[in-house]
């Protein structure tokens, strides 16, 4: 039996498993959190970046973090909540579009519905829902005649709320279920794969270390069902199961281990 070398983790090296060299891939939120983790295995399986955050201190910590890989690292401050910044941050990239587009970016406010304003329901709105339509739009435009991937970030609390204080956000999370579906409908002919990765973070803490969730092996998804993952544990398994949902065009998403 031959096995293959592990990295410190203990787990396969990504660049043996899955190839994106001289791939591009913008992602949101990439100075910190789920969007930095992103942009590490991205990093590590070859892709050129093109790293979105409103964070200057994060992107330049993520980017020398990642200097290792030898890849092609860029780095861009937006305000995604600003409409103008994202049409001059695609206006920057043109010429060398991106064909792998993860809009990771959020917020996670909580405050009790009957506390929230119009000013606090807008910028929800405008980082949440409002910033992935306009770079979905950037995406698909830039590329029509060759297509893409989009990979949106959602949340179970979209389907099924599981802490108190947030309608806010999940009606900001439903509608890029919504948006994905029905762009996954309309371009999925013109070559996109368009999907949400559902994250949650309730239950997973159950299940170890943040760095478990890179054992799940995301395969491919159809519309409106649950992703399977491969697990020796029966109880993990079904945990992860309930926690991350896939919707959209019925393609692979990535590989994570």
């Amino acid at each position: 039996m031959i096995r293959k070398k592990t990295d410190k983790t203990g787990l396969t090296p990504l660049s043996e498993l899955v190839s994106l060299d001289k791939k591009r891939a913008l992602i949101t939120g990439s100075g910190s959190g789920i969007g930095r983790a992103i942009a590490y295995r991205f990093a590590e399986a070859g892709a050129r970046l093109e790293l979105v955050d409103i964070n200057e201190e994060s992107l330049a910590s993520v980017e020398e973090e990642l200097e290792h890989f030898n890849t092609e690292i860029n780095v861009h401050r937006v305000n995604l909540s600003k409409k103008e910044e994202i049409d001059s941050l695609w206006e920057r990239l043109a010429g060398k579009e991106p064909g792998i587009l993860v809009n990771n970016a959020g917020i996670y406010p909580t405050k009790p519905f009957l506390d929230v304003d119009e000013s606090f329901l807008k910028k929800v709105m405008d980082v949440n829902l409002n910033s992935v339509f306009w770079m979905c739009q950037h995406m698909i435009r830039s590329r029509l005649k060759k297509g893409g991937v989009i990979i949106n970030t959602g949340s179970i609390e979209a389907v099924m709320p599981l802490k108190e204080d947030l309608a806010h956000y999940g009606i900001s999370k439903a509608g890029i279920m919504v948006l994905s579906r029905a762009l996954a409908s309309e371009y999925g002919k013109r070559g996109f794969r368009i999907n949400v990765l559902g994250q949650a973070e309730y239950g997973l803490r159950e299940l170890g270390t943040c760095e478990r969730r890179y054992e799940v092996q995301v395969e491919c998804c159809q519309v409106g069902h649950r992703i399977q993952h491969e697990d020796s544990s029966r109880k993990t398994r079904e945990a992860r199961r309930n926690c991350v949902y896939g919707f959209g065009s019925g393609e692979r998403l990535v590989q994570l281990r």
